[in-house]
């Protein structure tokens, strides 16, 4: 949305972390509505500190100024690279490699 919207930098880091934590608060309501827990506070807090960066970066990504396009693109691109090396050393080690058959499969 804020790519849609193109808002000045510093309102996009405001909506940066009100949309962060809206989705916190919707990934909750989903959880609490499949009957499992789900906390909320940290992931909020996480919202609040990195929201701000991320919508002024998606902001600065979209500015006609070299510097802050170049800044902005190279601060989501981090953020991309950063979760990509989580998911593939962290989140690897607690979850079963997919191998493209579904669990019924038998062979």
């Amino acid at each position: 949305m804020i790519a849609v919207r193109r808002p000045s930098l510093w309102p996009a880091a405001c909506l940066g972390a009100v949309s962060f934590v809206c989705l916190d608060l919707g990934y909750t309501a989903a959880s609490e509505l499949r009957g499992l827990s789900y906390d909320p506070l940290f992931w909020g807090a996480v919202g609040l500190i990195a929201g701000p960066a991320i919508g002024w970066s998606t902001s600065a990504a979209f500015d006609a100024g070299p510097f802050l396009s170049a800044t902005g693109s190279s601060l989501i691109a981090g953020v991309a690279l950063t979760d990509a090396f989580y998911g593939l050393t962290v989140v690897a080690d607690t979850t079963v490699p997919c191998t493209g058959r579904s669990p019924a499969w038998r062979g």
